[in-house]
């Protein structure tokens, strides 16, 4: 019997790569670094540059923290009271991570279906529905990590 239906949201559900892109780059530039970066400009203004260093970073143990340490930024992130995180949620209102089109659907089809009853061929057919929107939702996301 369907129980759980777990979903990834980071880069599955929504591209937040391109907020963490954006947000490396703000903070490469905000005060508390000024002198660990001596001015000098973010050196992955390209995406897929940064997206190629962050991926092999955030695969070893530290994962994000890999990151700050390697651009040499003033981060700890298991420490709450670093002024990385009120920098960091401030960051997020403004720019906040959208959902990838037709998700919002694709999740409302599969809560709809997800209500089991205790008629087994309706159940039976809910669970083909969830297979089925959850394979679309994958090849849309495969697609679209193709394309960058």
């Amino acid at each position: 019997m369907l129980q759980a239906v777990i979903m990834d949201h980071d880069g599955t559900m929504a591209p937040t790569m391109e907020r963490q892109h954006k947000w490396f780059n703000y903070y490469w530039s905000h005060q508390i670094n000024k002198e660990r970066t001596m001015g000098k400009e973010f050196p992955y203004q390209d995406f897929k540059s940064f997206m190629k260093m962050y991926n092999e970073k955030i695969n070893h143990p530290l994962e994000v923290q890999n990151v700050y340490d390697f651009l040499n930024l003033d981060c700890d992130m298991n420490d709450f009271s670093h002024p990385v995180w009120p920098s960091y949620k401030s960051f997020a209102l403004e720019n906040p991570s959208r959902l990838y089109s037709g998700m919002k659907e694709a999740i409302e089809d599969i809560w709809n279906l997800g209500r089991l009853t205790k008629d087994f061929k309706v159940n039976r057919r809910l669970r083909w529905g969830l297979i089925l929107v959850t394979v679309g939702i994958l090849f849309q996301v495969i697609y679209l990590k193709m394309m960058f």
